[in-house]
């Protein structure tokens, strides 16, 4: 059947978080606020994933503009991302969050009422 040209792309993302991961995937929701503007479980995951795309896509534009490499190796990134820097060919599969991203109590970004994305706040 020939695709109509009305007809958008289509992406399906599914993912399970357990454990510590799980809880840290909770922490984010809340931080972000989504169970309040969700109405649904795949609202909520629809609005996670959608943030994590666009957070995604400036950490790699970021990552190009040091680095230098437009289609960087997925270890490679992982490694930048987790040590803040440049290292070739890392043997880090799954990393651990870097203390400069964990945020300390009272980091909260402002008031209750305020939505804060933070997406301007610089790390390293």
């Amino acid at each position: 059947m020939a695709r109509n040209s009305a007809e958008s792309a289509v992406k399906r993302i599914s993912g399970e978080f357990h454990g510590d991961d799980a809880v840290e995937m909770e922490i984010i929701e809340v931080s972000l606020g989504v169970s309040r503007i969700a109405r649904s479980k795949s609202d909520r995951d629809d609005l996670v994933l959608r943030a994590a795309r666009f957070a995604l896509t400036k950490t790699l534009a970021l990552y190009r503009l040091e680095t230098g490499e437009r289609f960087p190796e997925y270890h490679d990134f992982l490694s930048w991302l987790t040590n803040g820097e440049y290292q070739r060919e890392s043997e880090t599969m799954y990393p651990t969050i870097p203390p400069a991203l964990v945020m300390k109590k009272g980091e909260g970004g402002g008031d209750e009422g305020q939505e804060s994305s933070g997406a301007t706040e610089q790390v390293g």
